[in-house]
């Protein structure tokens, strides 16, 4: 303000603070020819001075006032001005092996200008270092993978673009999305991992590749045709591949922990309907055993009623074979069929089998807790007798993942059902994922949580430089002071708002 006001004429103030505002927010000067004005920072501009803003039209036919007033300003806020620096280079070439996006990577270079305090120069500059750098970038990838790859994994992935048999290649298979869940579609996707694992890429670590680069190249080879993917350079056809291939594997597996899912929940609700639809069956019955209870409990709770009278006396109210007739009818309800939903279930059991064995044949569980480790030790049983076609459990299968009120059930006689047991095992596979308990090796959605931060060791080599372009302490000691400051800060906000 008083660097302002020592300036003459009122059309000088509100062109200079305009100038000020404008560079302070956008980084970079106002363009001389036209002189650019945007009417929200002038509005402000004369709001902060009390100069009406009209007078810029005075401002903007000097342009040497314009320019000595710019140096001015870029000495009093230490401005550089824009060159191409080795940092400049080096931040944008780290960002490229991050995001593939241009307009991502302009965002990030206007940023690194603004935080090193150098003018930011027009679009068109800044896009041709970053299209020179992302270059380099992707030549740097390219290469690095190219090394990883061999001659026959070179030709699975171009055998993926060749159209065999039908009208569609492997590739168009692969984006398709998966259906209604069903024992069928839950198939088709462990067709798609068996086309992935016979390419042999899930043996390449490609995780030094970052994520989101790797996502932007999937997302381009759903874009394309195989035949646009044909006519790309090998190196970079391989590249986008891989990482397509990377990308939809480790969606397909959470796809198959989601059918799997919706395929137990729809099992479960069928076999709620079906008990609804016998108890409505036997409505009349029901409503019969209830006034025959009624009957019975008010006779025994009648207390001027001798105990050596009560059978003769209930009997005398309820016929006794009308009451053999509704115990028997009774019984499907109270210990058949119909008596759990988990009975119901176990009916559907060769439903089941269509899919589960091809489910953990292709998924890879995981647990830190030790709650499930029975749970882990059945899935490995079952998969054995899956693979030497057994159908008796061994005398030692563990039961300890069965909730209690399932294992009269699962042993109705102290032995074990083979049906009731894996129809149980299935059912604890959806509940121990759904509840964070169990994982899936390679899945997105359903990993360890562990997996979704990166290796303490990488940690540790940007740590510091994290905190310091976040503006957060990293040392202990200055963490107390600094959330102090920042609560007393937003108190005194409140008040003030308030």
């Amino acid at each position: 303000m008083e660097k302002i006001k020592s300036y003459r004429g009122s059309h000088n103030k509100v062109g200079f603070a305009y100038q000020l505002i404008y560079v302070r927010l956008l980084n970079y000067f106002p363009k001389q020819k036209p002189f650019e004005i945007i009417d929200e920072i002038l509005s402000f501009a004369e709001m902060q001075i009390g100069i009406n803003k009209k007078e810029i039209s005075a401002y903007v036919k000097h342009r040497q006032h314009i320019s000595r007033h710019q140096e001015h300003i870029r000495e009093y806020l230490r401005l550089k001005s824009f060159q191409v620096s080795d940092e400049l280079c080096q931040f944008l070439l780290e960002e490229s092996h991050r995001v593939e996006q241009i307009t991502l990577l302009l965002s990030e270079a206007k940023r690194f200008l603004k935080n090193d305090k150098s003018l930011q120069p027009s679009d068109d500059t800044l896009e041709r270092l970053i299209v020179t750098q992302r270059e380099k970038a992707r030549q740097q990838i390219f290469s690095k993978l190219e090394q990883m790859i061999n001659d026959d994994i070179k030709a699975k992935l171009d055998g993926l673009l060749k159209i065999n048999d039908g009208r569609s290649s492997k590739l168009q298979y692969l984006k398709n999305p998966p259906s209604v869940p069903s024992p069928k579609s839950l198939l088709n996707l462990v067709k798609k991992l068996t086309i992935i694992q016979e390419t042999r890429i899930s043996k390449i670590d490609i995780t030094w590749i970052n994520n989101n680069y790797q996502r932007s190249l999937a997302k381009y080879a759903h874009r394309c045709s195989a035949n646009r993917l044909r006519e790309l350079k090998p190196l970079h056809r391989y590249t986008v591949l891989t990482c397509f291939l990377w990308q939809v594997s480790r969606d397909t597996m959470d796809y198959m922990v989601d059918t799997h899912s919706k395929i137990m929940t729809k099992v479960y609700s069928g076999a709620e309907n079906k008990i609804d639809v016998e108890i409505r069956k036997n409505k009349k019955n029901i409503k019969k055993s209830l006034l025959m209870l009624k009957t019975i409990g008010s006779t025994l709770l009648d207390n001027d009623i001798v105990d050596a009278d009560l059978r003769k006396i209930i009997f005398k109210q309820i016929k006794k074979n009308e009451l053999k007739s509704q115990i028997t009818e009774s019984e499907p309800l109270l210990t058949g069929k119909y008596s759990h939903v988990f009975n119901v279930v176990i009916t559907k059991f060769n439903y089941l089998r269509r899919f589960a064995p091809a489910l953990l044949e292709h998924l890879q569980f995981e647990t830190e807790s030790k709650q499930a480790n029975a749970l882990l030790k059945a899935v490995d049983i079952l998969r054995d007798m899956n693979d030497e076609n057994k159908r008796r459990l061994p005398h030692d299968a563990p039961i300890g993942f069965i909730p209690s009120k399932l294992k009269n059930i699962v042993m109705p006689n102290g032995n074990v059902d083979r049906k009731a047991w894996e129809c149980a095992l299935l059912t604890a596979i959806r509940d121990e994922i759904k509840s964070g308990n169990l994982s899936v090796k390679g899945s997105k959605r359903y990993g360890q949580f562990n997996d979704f931060f990166m290796p303490e060791n990488e940690w540790k080599i940007i740590r510091t430089d994290f905190f310091k372009r976040a503006r957060l302490p990293y040392k202990l000691n200055e963490i107390p002071a600094y959330l102090r400051k920042r609560l007393n800060l937003s108190s005194e906000l409140f008040w003030v708002l308030k």
